[in-house]
């Protein structure tokens, strides 16, 4: 066998002998027991203190299911509401500028969730449950308060439970969406349903109420304006009445429907004189030449006894009451008044025409007469 040398270099690994031998450290350096494995030596020591470790296991297990026995159930109850977010419109008209901007919806969410926390609501929640006169929920239920509780006055009873229904909100937001989860939290579950529900119904119930009185306001607002236009308006009109009638400018309405014009009644009277002037004058000019026509005033006793010459002059009078009245309500450029103004003219002429045929029919039966004359 081959011996190792007497000296060998130092060196920290071990050297291998044989594959029988194992290893050897130089220089004596085996392995010191601090080296060992620290899992090992807290197992070591917990095995060696196992009754005390084991004893303070039992008592917090046994002290944990105390607690849980003594203290009182909570019930907690949800209710999921979605938050819209749409602006009343009290006008029909285009928002100016962009309304769901990010800053603005994050400020529109946190009035919300606000609101939701809000001693309002937890108030309106109290009244609408009745409470305040819950003693067994102010005293926590806890009997042996009841009585202490009943003592205390209305004022105090509804602030304490509006608090107790306060502190019971929770308000979750649902992430990335317009949904609100509401939470509350009661020893009885009936009553923690039907409170999450009242919180609910009671914030629904008060943005409508908001969206309702800021219409409402509008259109008082707009209402009360309408009335000042209105006062404001009449005003007007009497003083332009007025001014009118100090100086004869008041105006009527002429023209058709479908194309009004205005006249002044000065106008008006002026045209309506000028018409029966000229239907005086015709009725002259009419007389005239029975005079000329027919000798010492036979013609105009013959035109008398005219059956036609008295139904012509009957319908003349009749269309000049026509014309009159058409005229002094629609104006002289009315098409009816132009067409009666056109009738009374045609049955001019055929006046004036049976009047000389009168006329005619006179010199024929009295030839040695002579004819009168005008002066």
């Amino acid at each position: 066998m081959s011996q190792l040398p007497a000296t060998r270099p130092a060196s920290p690994f071990p050297i291998p002998i044989g594959p029988e031998e194992g290893l050897i450290y130089p220089d004596g350096a085996w392995p010191d027991a601090t080296s060992e494995s620290a899992i090992r030596k807290y197992w070591q020591i917990l095995y060696k203190n196992r009754r005390v470790v084991i004893a303070a296991v039992g008592f917090c297990l046994a002290l944990a299911l105390i607690v849980s026995m003594l203290t009182q159930r909570q019930y907690t109850a949800a209710v999921r509401i979605q938050v819209a977010r749409e602006a009343p419109k009290v006008v029909d008209m285009e928002q100016v500028g962009d309304e769901q901007s990010g800053t603005t919806s994050i400020e529109f969410y946190q009035t919300q969730y606000a609101l939701l926390k809000s001693r309002s609501l937890s108030e309106a929640v109290v009244r609408d449950l009745g409470l305040e006169n819950d003693y067994l929920y102010l005293a926590d239920y806890q009997k042996s308060k009841t009585d202490e509780v009943a003592s205390l006055p209305v004022s105090q009873r509804m602030e304490l439970a509006t608090t107790m229904v306060n502190r019971n909100t929770v308000i979750t937001p649902v992430r990335g969406s317009s949904i609100i989860d509401v939470e509350f939290s009661a020893p009885n579950s009936a009553l923690a349903a039907r409170a999450a529900n009242s919180i609910a119904e009671n914030f629904i119930e008060s943005n409508l109420s908001r969206r309702f009185e800021a219409a409402a306001y509008a259109r008082e607002f707009l209402q009360n304006r309408l009335n000042q236009i209105r006062a404001k308006l009449e005003d007007s009109e009497r003083k332009s009445v007025a001014y009118a009638q100090q100086q004869g400018l008041i105006n009527i309405k002429t023209g058709s429907a479908d194309n009004p014009t205005e006249q002044s009644l000065i106008a008006s009277q002026l045209s309506e004189l000028s018409t029966q002037l000229t239907a005086s004058r015709a009725a002259r000019s009419a007389a005239e030449a029975q005079y000329r026509s027919g000798n010492s005033g036979s013609v105009a006793a013959q035109s008398l006894t005219s059956t036609t010459v008295n139904e012509l002059h009957s319908q003349r009078a009749e269309l000049l009451g026509q014309l009159s009245k058409l005229q002094s309500d629609f104006g002289p450029e009315y098409p009816p008044v132009v067409a009666l103004r056109s009738q009374i003219a045609e049955i001019d002429k055929q006046i004036v025409v049976d009047l000389m045929t009168i006329g005619t029919s006179s010199r024929d039966r009295t030839p040695d007469d002579p004819p009168g004359s005008v002066g």
